[in-house]
């Protein structure tokens, strides 16, 4: 029976060392998928944990059964087995933790280059944002408070910093070094909650 599992990476460290993770849970998919205990095709990756000694990775298959998987960054599984009560508990929390942390995607609508999003933000409070560009296009991106003092960083799809922090009265036009998912920081400063509207336009 063929096992279709969705890769959903879990926490920052395992998302930063993808390439070395993915051979894991290609590996742990293939040997659960040759165990044939799942009754229906479908499921996903929950929860990733990367070391250099190597990786563990939590699966659901489609029956909702959790499986603990440690193997090698060469693909080798060293165990698969159902994950325990108390294990599965805790990647199934790290899994909801980290999906509430993750940036909300941009989209554009079908013709469209640029789009707007309002959003609020507790006192203090900081949301991340995605959008994907090319090198060489030029993203136009203004924020507009309703008051208060907030920022906001432009990172690169490596990580590194294309805008450090910057007043959001202070808007951003310039060509992207690198293709992949831009990602935009917005941070209150202020002791009241505050919404903004973000305009990001791609050229």
């Amino acid at each position: 029976m063929s096992l279709l599992l969705i890769a959903c990476l879990a926490g920052q460290a395992a998302l930063a060392e993808d390439p070395l993770v993915q051979p894991v849970i290609d590996g742990c998919i293939d040997a659960l998928a040759a165990r044939g205990d799942a009754s229906r095709p479908g499921g996903e990756v929950i929860d990733t944990m990367y070391s250099e000694a190597g990786s563990m990775i939590f699966l659901q298959d489609a029956d909702g059964q959790i499986w603990q998987c440690f193997g090698y960054r060469d693909g080798t599984i060293e165990s698969l087995d159902p994950a325990d009560a108390q294990a599965a508990e805790a990647a199934r929390a790290r899994a909801a933790e980290t999906a509430a942390l993750a940036p909300e995607r941009i989209a554009f609508a079908p013709g469209r280059s640029g789009a707007e999003v309002s959003r609020e933000l507790a006192a203090g409070e900081a949301t991340q944002f995605v959008l994907g560009a090319r090198q060489g296009q030029v993203l136009d991106l203004r924020i507009v408070p309703d008051g208060g003092a907030m920022y906001y960083i432009l990172r690169n799809p490596d990580g590194s910093i294309l805008l450090p922090g910057t007043d959001v009265a202070t808007p951003f036009r310039g060509p992207l070094p690198q293709t992949g998912d831009v990602n935009v920081e917005v941070v209150s400063q202020d002791s009241t909650p505050r919404t903004f509207a973000l305009t990001v336009t791609i050229e």
